[in-house]
């Protein structure tokens, strides 16, 4: 991952506090976020459920997974 990206993400997203306080009922979406940071494609509805829940990080991890596909090796 980019320097960049790790500048953005010091620490677990699950560590977050708004991501402690919805975990239960969308720890789908975090698992999400985790599936962006590793380079993997998710599929459209899961951005949007995301930028309405955590919309920072949702920015950030796709920024990540922007610079992941394209620097495939």
């Amino acid at each position: 991952m980019p320097p960049a990206c790790l500048d953005r993400f010091p620490s677990s997203l699950r560590s977050a506090p708004a991501i402690q306080d919805i975990e239960p009922l969308y720890s789908h979406q975090a698992t999400d976020i985790d599936r962006i940071l590793a380079g993997e494609d998710v599929v459209r509805d899961s951005y949007e459920t995301l930028e309405q829940v955590y919309p920072e990080h949702l920015a950030n991890a796709t920024a990540c997974h922007d610079w992941n596909r394209r620097n495939r090796s």
